[in-house]
C-alpha cells in the first residue's frame, strides 16, 4: 500500500472523509496536508524532547514508529523490539 493510500485509509477510519460522500480534489489535498502537518509536528516534538537522554535515541525512534502505527501507516515490522 502506498503512503497516500495508507493516509486515505486512516482519513476514512478517523472520519475525516467517508466513502459515501463525494469530495473535491482540493478537499482531499487539505485533509492529507492537515494529517501530514499534524504528524510532522508530533515528530518534531518527539525529536525535541530533551527529557529523553538515551544515547541511541531508541525511545525517540520508538515514539515516531508508534505515531506511524497510530495513523495506520505500515512500518514493515520495524516495531518488533
Amino acid at each position: 500500500m502506498t503512503f497516500l493510500e495508507e493516509l486515505l485509509k486512516t482519513a476514512v477510519r478517523d472520519g475525516d472523509i467517508t466513502v459515501n460522500v463525494s469530495f473535491e480534489a482540493g478537499d482531499l489535498d487539505k485533509i492529507i496536508e492537515g494529517k501530514c502537518y499534524r504528524m510532522l509536528s508530533e515528530i518534531r516534538d518527539i525529536i525535541r524532547d530533551d527529557s529523553i537522554d538515551d544515547s541511541e535515541c531508541f525511545m525517540k525512534i520508538d515514539r515516531i514508529v508508534s505515531l506511524f502505527i497510530k495513523e495506520g501507516i505500515s512500518t514493515n515490522g520495524r516495531n518488533d523490539f
